[in-house]
């Protein structure tokens, strides 16, 4: 890669955020695409997360993924489309809610791409022992809290 007059010690450390978020995306994109999936970086995310915790709605999601409600819809329908994820009517609170669910489809997806993304994640990482690890978490939750304090999200 070309050598810049910018070096990256000396970009602001919300520049990194960023640079660091474009390389993760670019390196799962690319592991998707090495694999033929049809998926996308937020679709895998999405199946995560219903792995984990499924039964939410899509609002619970979207304040999960920082995503507006438009953008939610259309992830939500791309993985139904593909059969990974199933909507239910449920209710909650005298209302009626449609309810996410991972299908057996998306748990298999999850658990073939999981241990490849774990594995990126460790490659990304190296290097970098648990200290500076739990250095790195601690200063990022503390962006966070005060981002999400300065900032109303409409989702």
């Amino acid at each position: 890669m070309k050598k810049h007059k910018v070096e990256l010690s000396e970009l602001h450390v919300s520049l990194l955020i960023n640079k660091v978020d474009l390389y993760i995306r670019l390196t799962r994109s690319q592991l998707f695409k090495d694999l033929n999936l049809d998926l996308t970086g937020d679709q895998f995310r999405t199946l995560y997360i219903l792995q984990q915790e499924d039964n939410i709605n899509q609002s619970e999601l979207a304040q999960i993924m920082l995503k507006d409600r438009p953008n939610i819809t259309r992830l939500v329908s791309s993985l139904e489309d593909k059969g990974l994820i199933s909507r239910k009517i449920g209710s909650e609170n005298n209302r009626l809610s449609k309810k996410l669910f991972i299908t057996e489809d998306g748990r298999i997806m999850v658990e073939k791409i999981l241990p490849l993304v774990r594995k990126c994640n460790n490659e990304m990482t190296a290097g970098i022992n648990d200290e500076q690890m739990d250095t790195i978490k601690t200063a990022l939750k503390i962006i966070c809290n005060n981002m999400e304090k300065s900032i109303k999200l409409q989702i």
